[in-house]
């Protein structure tokens, strides 16, 4: 039986912006005590496609696959502000960070979800919608300390400024599940080799 490999391809983020959004869950309540899972800091990055898991045969495609999209992709700036959760307010399940982003961005999105899909992989089926993972709310949890989290959220800043960066590359990464949570190292980078626009 050949061996499985979870696997996500997703911009990585500055160390000063992990350690930003950090800062913020924290001096924003959201934590363990108040019924929040924060994703750690170096867990934290711009995931543009989860592949699941994969063969080390379809992990080589999706190398091989990157290694062309990236031929011609510029690198652009992206921020992050604004704060936001899925499915709603009223039903948290996700706290995310928002961003702004150029055009380019969505493309490569899509670049990636159609190669992938070429190569077996199920397709998003769902609109880009950018975001960083802030935090999980446990779903496991009585009537008090949900209305905690709901309390919680309630104070946050509307339009936190976490800030910003160029995105430049790709990486493939894997993920292995662990007691403590996911431990995520790269199985491949892919840095855009296209000629960046100074304005």
């Amino acid at each position: 039986m050949k061996t499985m490999i979870r696997s996500f391809i997703a911009i990585p983020l500055p160390v000063e912006i992990q350690l930003k959004m950090e800062e913020f869950a924290r001096t924003s309540n959201i934590t363990q005590r108040n019924g929040f899972r924060p994703v750690k800091a170096d867990n934290i990055h711009l995931t543009l496609k989860f592949l699941g898991d994969a063969t080390p045969e379809q992990i080589q495609s999706v190398r091989g696959c990157l290694a062309e999209l990236v031929q011609t992709q510029r690198p652009f700036r992206v921020s992050f502000e604004g704060i936001g959760a899925f499915p709603n307010w009223n039903q948290p399940r996700v706290i995310w960070i928002g961003m702004r982003a150029p055009m380019e961005l969505e493309q490569l999105f899509n670049a990636i979800d159609r190669s992938t899909v070429k190569l077996g992989f199920p397709s998003e089926g769902r609109k880009f919608s950018p975001h960083l993972t802030l935090a999980r709310v446990n779903a496991s949890m009585g009537d008090a300390q949900f209305a905690r989290v709901i309390q919680t959220l309630r104070t946050l800043a509307p339009q936190p400024m976490i800030g910003e960066m160029t995105a430049s590359h790709l990486h493939l990464y894997r993920s292995d599940l662990q007691p403590g949570g996911p431990v995520y190292s790269v199985l491949s980078s892919h840095p855009f080799q296209g000629t960046e626009v100074v304005c």
